[in-house]
């Protein structure tokens, strides 16, 4: 779109100028592609918060979970001002891909020691010892009468 600048005069743009907020044409597409993108990634953080917040409650024993957790909020914390420092120093449009470089690698290099963890565990197993917490506490579920059984509770010995 061409934008006007011819002065009328008096100091005034002419009537002929574009309103530099009207999203239309070309720059619409990717704009709804870049919306779009945004969303997903966001769902999918969502659910890998929820994924560790679920291994972190499943794996760490209740006694260690606070130094654990203290653990997994510093590297946070570390990793987050590393990256605002990298922004600072590379900061230059001309450095951008060396950015996207480090962030690829910080992501592949984060899949992998996880893949290496799951092959050296097996993932999540239950303990034994959580088998047998269950064995003891049963739910409200495991006391309800099934339509198989009778309800023999308020039965009277006549």
């Amino acid at each position: 779109a061409v934008v006007s600048t011819q002065s009328t005069g008096d100091g005034k743009c002419g009537d002929d100028t574009e309103d530099p907020l009207d999203v239309t044409g070309p720059i619409r597409t990717p704009t709804i592609l870049v919306l779009i993108g945004i969303t997903t990634i966001r769902f999918g953080l969502w659910i890998f918060d929820l994924a560790i917040s679920q291994m972190f409650q499943l794996s760490v024993r209740e006694e260690h979970r606070n130094t654990v957790g203290g653990v997994q909020t510093s590297l946070n914390s570390f990793f987050d001002f590393t990256y605002i420092l990298l922004t600072v120093f590379l900061s230059d449009p001309k450095q951008f891909d060396i950015l996207i470089i480090i962030s690829c690698v910080a992501c592949i290099g984060s899949c992998l020691i996880y893949l290496v963890w799951f092959a050296k565990t097996g993932g999540l197993v239950q303990r034994p010892q959580q088998a047998s917490m269950v064995a003891k506490n049963p739910t409200a579920e495991d006391d309800a009468v099934t339509p198989d059984q009778p309800d023999n509770s308020n039965s009277s010995n006549v």
